[in-house]
């Protein structure tokens, strides 16, 4: 679903914006949370791979150490 069906409002009823503004909110606060702790995770990874003196490998993050789960 597009931004602009989500969020795009035909009517004028205040009921409707004010639920509309209540999701564009959650939906504002989701992206910041995630980018500052995906971001975080990768700016963390990126950073210890430069101490090990090896390249940064974003393959490897996909594989499930961006998101916290460990490989065996």
């Amino acid at each position: 679903m597009s931004f602009g069906e989500q969020f795009y409002l035909t009517t004028r009823n205040p009921w409707r914006r004010f639920t509309r503004n209540l999701r564009l909110l959650a939906y504002i606060g989701f992206l910041l949370w995630t980018w500052f702790t995906v971001g975080g995770r990768v700016r963390n990874a990126c950073k210890k791979a430069a101490g090990d003196g090896k390249p940064f490998e974003v393959d490897a993050l996909a594989g499930g150490e961006l998101l916290g789960k460990h490989q065996d």
